[in-house]
Order: structure tokens, then C-alpha cells, then sequence
């Protein structure tokens, strides 16, 4: 009689350690996508676009109370805040695309389905949120 969890002989069979070295299948409607781009949310490249949005939001936070506060400040320096504020609003897009990428905890498996990815996030408030964030700067204050 073995004592042995199925669960744990599944994933440290060779044959399941053979599976996981190939490429994974998404299906994607009636086509099938060969080794499609899915970000895990644990991994080094989420955390990475989660940092470069946090800088974003920090300099947009810092930003926004200058020009209010000192309006000679963005007379004398515009140049640099459009270069800057160009970049936070590419990073919103960016970070905006990669969770459309970003796999999901389902009962404790990773989703890698970009259909189910996509249904997932656009059924959450952070879609809300990244969708304005998304917006230009400019364009939350009137300019």
C-alpha cells in the first residue's frame, strides 16, 4: 500500500519533468499559440514593472504638488517635466500590457490561459485603476 501523495509523484515523475522543459500551448480561440508570453506573478519580472510603477506614481505624487505649489518651477523646466512625465505615462502603458500577461493563483495552480488572464484581470478593479492611470498626466489636471 503506498502512503505516497499522487499529487507530489505527479510533479517528480520524469515524465512530468519532461513536460515542464517543453513550451506551453495557450488556446486562443480556434488558433493555438506555441509558447505564448505569460508573466508569473512571483517571478523577478513582475516585481521589476511593480518597482518602475512605484517610481512613476512617486514622481507623478511629487510632480503634481511643485507645479501646484511653484509655477515658475514648471515655467523654467519644461522640457525636463514633459521628458519625465512622457516616461511615467510609458510606464503606466507598460505596466497596463504586462498584467494583461500576468498569470493568476486558481485554487493554488498558475493560470497561463490568456483568455481566462484576460477575463480574469478585466473583471478586477485594478483594470479601473490601470485604466486611468493609462491616461496622460496633462490630462488629469486640465493642461
Amino acid at each position: 500500500m503506498d502512503d505516497e501523495d499522487p499529487f507530489i509523484l505527479q510533479h517528480f515523475n520524469e515524465k512530468a519533468k519532461s513536460k515542464k522543459s517543453q513550451p506551453t500551448t495557450n488556446k486562443v480561440g480556434n488558433e493555438e499559440q506555441l509558447g505564448a508570453f505569460v508573466v508569473d506573478p512571483a517571478g523577478d519580472l513582475f516585481f521589476f514593472t511593480q518597482g518602475l510603477v512605484t517610481l512613476a506614481m512617486l514622481y507623478n505624487l511629487v510632480s503634481c504638488i511643485l507645479r501646484m505649489t511653484f509655477v515658475e518651477f514648471e515655467d523654467s523646466n519644461k522640457f525636463l517635466i514633459f521628458s519625465l512625465d512622457v516616461l511615467s505615462d510609458s510606464i503606466y502603458l507598460l505596466d497596463f500590457f504586462i498584467r494583461f500577461r500576468t498569470g493568476y493563483l486558481d485554487d493554488g495552480i498558475l493560470v497561463t490561459d490568456l483568455s481566462k488572464i484576460k477575463k480574469n484581470f478585466m473583471s478586477t478593479f485594478s483594470f479601473t485603476l490601470d485604466l486611468v492611470a493609462v491616461l496622460p498626466v496633462c490630462f488629469t489636471y486640465g493642461l
